[in-house]
């Protein structure tokens, strides 16, 4: 069974909705999973925009859909 964490998102300090992560590890690493040919620039900004918006600091994407495991880390 396939668990999502669900974060508040605010802006200006007005809750504007919830985002649903993949997975938040100890409150404050927001973890992503892709199955794409290769992470791009996109990717990343959306990390950047999860972290802006969740006031978390640190985000780690993993993508599986290579032959390899590819992985990036974002940091606000």
């Amino acid at each position: 069974m396939f668990n999502s964490y669900i974060c508040p998102l605010h802006t200006k300090g007005i809750l504007v909705g919830d985002y649903i992560a993949d997975f938040v590890i100890d409150g404050k690493i927001i973890l992503e999973i892709k199955s794409v040919s290769k992470l791009n620039a996109s990717h990343q900004a959306q990390a950047m925009h999860y972290l802006a918006a969740t006031g978390y600091r640190l985000a780690i994407l993993l993508n599986f859909g290579q032959g390899s495991l590819e992985q990036r880390r974002i940091v606000k």
